[in-house]
């Protein structure tokens, strides 16, 4: 009964999402509206230090550099179940990837950084974001302290909010792209969840 919730929120929710995405395909105004207003404000911010610190956080964390870092960690732990999760995500890369194509969102005119492809959704954030959507359910099975657990969350967080406060600082992206990278990485990590995790 629990799961076949589960299953109806995850409807529900690819629903939202996909007319949040014909929003976005179809320039509607009030996407613009929070695009700019995102816009003017990470403008107003600009300062050399933090933008070499959060060109730094984006080199760090690039998608591919997120999976070989969940490869790598991955092949340390020595666990099959685990190694599953770096499928999870270049699968989840691959159809984020495919939106990309489809929907050809071009990237700001003002970026401070040169940056390639298309803009939605963004492929940063999408990443880390099902990284830390799939790592509930490895943290729920590692033995491990509840106390290392909750350290492991708050450091998957803050490099959350430090990716997603990069790409929205040095103007890659738009804030919708932002949204969709996350709301993407949300339903792709529910969705293998729903179907291969207990």
């Amino acid at each position: 009964m629990q799961k076949k919730k589960a299953w109806v929120l995850w409807l529900i929710n690819l629903f939202l999402f996909g007319g949040f995405v014909w929003n976005i395909s179809q320039q509607s105004v009030w996407i613009a509206k929070l695009d700019n207003q995102s816009s003017n404000f990470f403008n107003s911010l600009i300062e050399p230090s933090l933008t070499y610190f959060l060109i730094i956080i984006a080199r760090l964390f690039t998608p591919l550099l997120v999976l070989i870092y969940t490869a790598a960690i991955t092949e340390f732990l020595k666990k099959f179940t685990l190694r599953c999760y770096w499928f999870d995500l270049l699968s989840g890369y691959l159809i984020m990837e495919l939106l990309k194509v489809i929907i050809k969102r071009p990237r700001p005119a003002n970026s401070l950084v040169h940056a390639t492809g298309f803009s939605f959704p963004s492929a940063h954030v999408f990443e880390i974001t099902l990284v830390i959507v799939t790592s509930q359910t490895i943290l729920k099975n590692l033995r491990i302290s509840e106390r290392k657990k909750v350290i492991v969350q708050i450091i998957l967080f803050l490099i959350w909010f430090l990716v997603a406060l990069s790409r929205l600082y040095l103007q890659v992206h738009y804030f919708s792209d932002v949204i969709g990278g996350v709301w993407l990485a949300i339903i792709w990590g529910t969705l293998i969840n729903l179907i291969f995790r207990k």
